[in-house]
């Protein structure tokens, strides 16, 4: 991505982010952490040269999730994974593992996301509006990348 397509996405997913959902008490839209808390993500990602951080999310050290112009990155006790952006297909919220469970809605905190191939990754989100802010930018994402893929 050159500089100018980083900036512009990043600027599109953060409106969206704020218009769908809400920052909470640890996931917001990456400009609205402090300093010492962004340097912290960018520390833990190492960021490409025109790599941008868009969505933020930090519970502690072994929790946490940031979504960049580049890429996907999380972790679930302790447990680092990564996708590229470009390979993200759809976010998932499965109301029927909700229903079962018995959790209400506003707690529920998981989010699969679906890759271009087919592949399942399980991400957790601050419940709640920082939960459906992050599932509609990811959809938006996956909407992007298969209109990309049909022009291609």
């Amino acid at each position: 991505m050159t500089p100018v397509e980083s900036a512009t996405t990043k600027n599109i997913l953060s409106a969206l982010f704020r218009r769908k959902g809400k920052d909470g008490l640890y996931t917001r839209a990456f400009d609205s952490f402090g300093a010492w808390q962004q340097h912290q993500f960018c520390w833990r990602l190492r960021l490409g040269k025109d790599e941008l951080p868009i969505i933020g999310s930090f519970e502690d050290g072994d929790n946490w999730l940031v979504l960049t112009t580049e890429r996907l990155v999380w972790a679930i006790a302790g447990s680092r994974q990564q996708l590229r952006a470009n390979a993200i297909d759809d976010a998932i919220m499965d109301l029927w593992e909700i229903r079962r469970s018995g959790i209400k809605k506003t707690e529920f905190r998981q989010l699969q996301v679906v890759t271009m191939d087919g592949s399942k990754f399980v991400i957790e989100v601050e419940p709640g509006t920082p939960l459906i802010g992050v599932w509609h930018v990811l959809r938006n994402l996956g909407c992007r990348n298969r209109a990309r893929a049909v022009r291609s």
